[in-house]
């Protein structure tokens, strides 16, 4: 009850507080630079600019007339970009700034809308300690940086922000090699890859940006990066590679910009400020962070009277789709874990036959599509993996009049993704269609005349106008692979360093638990399905020792660390497959080692194998030409170097990951 009674007076006060800023001019009074952030909307293609000349926090967007408008004309047009905007007056300084970047020669006005916190909840935590939690508490645990230590060669202990509860590592490490990982660090984390339990690294506060450019290279790379598959934007799908909350972000005046959409990296420039580059390029060094342990570590004595839940937020990597289709594309965003999928349009389409009842052929409780933010949109048009196939696609939204469209499946539109001139003002027996549209930004420099920026946006289209070839867009709520993932059993004793693994294995602390791991050649005789997970393969080298299983974020990069085509533990069981076709359930994959399946680590984002940009595992029915192996019941780290997560795709069981627990030797000294 205490535990509940906490949580509700957190709830009130965090209530109390927004209700006090809703109602002042100023809402949030403290905000600074990093902490801000501006509204986005697609069809906004002008964007917001975040600036802060004369210590004056405001977003602002242009505005383009070709003669002199009057006000109640310019304020209808900055509605139109948000509804709280505002005309603005410049100051000195904003004028430099937009002649610079914007066009010349265009006449132009300039709409403002307040800022607001990236992340309100450490907003409040920053500036108002009491709501939340006691600072005090936390700024205690630094006082005793000497009872953590790292793990491993040329790291550097610090902890330079008072909010956080741990102590962090960090070291600088060379991107090196020619795979997705190299071209994508951020995205595909290469430091864990290279240094087991890290993640390109996040940055929360200003002091931390301090230490940062004190002790490492200008132009280091850090974790902050934009997916591949969502549409380029400036605030709201940027995201860290540890998956941290994106509450700090100190960009450098103008950034993050656009170079045809492939300035998704984040690089820390000498002033203490963050630059956007462009995939594969600018500096090679990467910045790697991991929590620092404890030199004499806590005992952790479990009962086992109850099975206990292991709690942690909804995401791609706890998360499935439905069984029977291997053709749903699972999509993780601000607003959840969702299944996409497609369903041929009738013919004709009419008002009576537009209803969820089409996407029930794929699953009984799919519906008609709802997008809500950038990544959706941008990972479902690109999974159709062909330029002008965004222009076939129907979305679950009808639209009575032009002013009054919903979302089939009732969802409130958080997100305006209409083109220019859009929705028309004749919407009767009309369908919302997503078209893709190219636009030149909002700059004067030479090179920018040659930049493009390609948005799917949102038009309206006569029912009449449907043909066969249209795809509608269906959506379902992703379930988790496991309803109850258990706990891990860590006593908190065993650590890497009174721990032995024999020689020749590789001795990691993974999930809590300390194991041993080895990648062992499979003799030519038993490279089949029988001898490698029927009779475990892996006995011949340690009697205790199974095929890999993986249950953690870290564990799974680390094992994308090592050679491809490596068989790990994951598989169906023969007699659970169908005689007729071999096909196989997803929800029957297990682990050799009869631990539980609580993790996802299939490749559904780095380069798709299939035509079709399946998602992986691919169903053995599948047939595609050049395809290079046998779509099995069992899996292997990655398919190759150019790809990233598990693969079903079976090129030869050549060799295989052996994993067991590691032996506990002694207590610390």
């Amino acid at each position: 009850m205490r535990i509940l009674s906490e949580m509700w007076l957190i709830n009130v006060v965090f209530l109390l507080v927004i209700l006090e800023f809703s109602s002042s001019t100023d809402h949030f009074p403290f905000l600074t630079l990093p902490e801000a952030r501006c509204p986005e909307s697609p069809d906004n293609l002008d964007f917001w600019h975040l600036t802060d000349f004369e210590a004056d926090l405001r977003c602002l967007s242009p505005v383009y007339v070709k003669t002199k408008i009057q006000p109640i004309d310019l304020r209808d047009k900055c509605r139109r970009k948000h509804a709280d905007a505002v005309s603005a007056d410049l100051n000195p300084s904003e004028v430099a700034y937009f002649n610079k970047v914007l066009e010349s020669g265009s006449e132009y006005y300039m709409c403002r809308v307040e800022p607001y916190p990236r992340v309100v909840e450490s907003y409040l935590r920053n500036h108002y300690p009491n709501s939340l939690e006691s600072k005090s508490d936390a700024k205690l645990l630094s006082k005793h940086l000497n009872d953590y230590k790292c793990i491993g060669e040329g790291w550097k202990l610090a902890q330079p922000c008072s909010n956080t509860s741990i102590p962090s590592c960090y070291k600088v490490i060379k991107n090196i090699g020619n795979s997705v990982a190299n071209e994508v660090p951020a995205e595909f984390n290469y430091c864990g890859m290279v240094e087991p339990n890290s993640f390109m690294a996040s940055v929360h506060c200003e002091d931390e940006c301090h230490f940062l450019t004190k002790n490492f290279p200008s132009k280091v790379k850090l974790g902050l990066y934009l997916p591949r598959y969502a549409n380029w934007n400036k605030f709201s799908s940027w995201q860290w590679t540890d998956r941290s909350p994106t509450d700090y972000i100190p960009w450098q005046l103008g950034a993050p910009a656009f170079h045809h959409g492939t300035e998704r990296l984040s690089q820390l420039q000498r002033n203490r400020e963050l630059d956007s580059v462009p995939n594969g390029s600018g500096s090679q060094l990467l910045l790697c962070k991991k929590k620092a342990i404890q030199k004499r570590p806590t005992l952790n004595i479990q009962k086992a009277e109850k099975k206990q839940c292991r709690e942690e937020p909804p995401s791609h990597w706890n998360h499935r789709c439905p069984s029977g289709s291997d053709s749903w594309r699972i999509v993780e965003s601000e607003d959840g874990v969702h299944c996409f999928d497609f369903v041929t349009a009738p013919f004709p389409l009419t008002p009576y036959n537009f209803n969820h009842k089409l996407c029930s052929k794929l699953h009984i409780n799919a519906k008609l599509a709802s997008f809500q933010n950038d990544i959706q949109l941008g990972f479902v048009v690109d999974f159709l993996n062909h330029p002008n196939a965004a222009n076939d696609i129907i979305v679950g939204m009808k639209c009575k009049t032009a002013e009054d469209c919903e979302w089939l499946d009732k969802t409130k539109s958080k997100t305006t993704f209409w083109a220019p001139g859009q929705p028309q003002n004749s919407t009767i027996n009309h369908i919302v269609k997503i078209q893709n549209f190219q636009f030149l930004p909002p700059c004067d420099r030479a090179e920018c005349k040659k930049k493009v920026i390609t948005r799917p946006l949102f038009v309206t289209k006569p029912m009449s106008t449907v043909n066969r070839s249209m795809k509608i867009a269906c959506r379902i709520n992703a379930r988790p692979v496991n309803s109850c993932p258990p706990v891990q059993k860590s006593t908190g004793i065993d650590t890497v360093e009174n721990t032995k693994c024999k020689p020749g294995w590789a001795k990691m602390n993974f999930c809590d638990v300390t194991y041993c791991y080895k990648v062992v050649d499979v003799p030519k005789h038993k490279q089949n399905y029988k001898a490698v997970y029927e009779d475990n393969v892996c006995k011949a080298t340690s009697p205790k020792a199974h095929l890999a299983s993986i249950h953690c974020l870290e564990e799974h990069y680390y094992i994308q660390g090592l050679p491809s085509e490596t068989a790990i533990g994951l598989h169906i069981l023969n007699k659970l497959r169908k005689a007729s076709d071999k096909s196989f359930d997803v929800k029957d994959f297990q682990w050799t080692d009869g631990s539980a399946f609580d993790f996802v680590g299939w490749n559904r984002y780095s380069r798709l194998y299939t035509p079709e940009s399946i998602q992986e595992p691919i169903f053995p029915k599948r047939r595609f030409a050049g395809l290079k192996g046998s779509i099995e019941h069992f899996a292997f780290n990655k398919y190759d170097d150019q790809r990233s997560g598990w693969t079903n795709i079976n090129t030869g069981l050549k060799r295989v990951l052996c994993k067991e627990k590691a032996e506990y030797t002694s207590n610390l000294g």
